[in-house]
Formats: C-alpha cells, sequence, structure tokens
C-alpha cells in the first residue's frame, strides 16, 4: 500500500492522508476502470454488427 500511494502521489499529487479516509475497494475499483472502448463487449451484440443470425433462447 505504501508504493500505491508513493505513485499516486507523484503522479497525480494525491496526498496519503486522503487515501486513508477513502474505502479501499471502492477506490481500487475505480483506479482499475477500463476506458469504455477498452472493455469487452456483449458477445451477442458483436455477432450481430458482424451479420450473424443467433437464434432467440427457446427457438
Amino acid at each position: 500500500m505504501r508504493y500505491l500511494k508513493k505513485q499516486l502521489f507523484k503522479e497525480y499529487g494525491i496526498l496519503p492522508s486522503d487515501l486513508d479516509n477513502q474505502e479501499y475497494f471502492s477506490f481500487m475499483n475505480m483506479l482499475n476502470a477500463k476506458e469504455p472502448d477498452k472493455r469487452a463487449g456483449d458477445p451477442l451484440a458483436i455477432a450481430k454488427q458482424m451479420g450473424l443470425n443467433i437464434p432467440g433462447e427457446g427457438e
């Protein structure tokens, strides 16, 4: 955790005391968030974009 605090201070100016007042898991979730164009897409939507005919559930 000390290294993370050091990097965040150096790169973003976030003070270690500010990090101590944050909920760890929501903070890490925010740090690990990917840009929308880098996220995995819905496989069925991608298949439809490719022009594949995917039968619906129960067909």
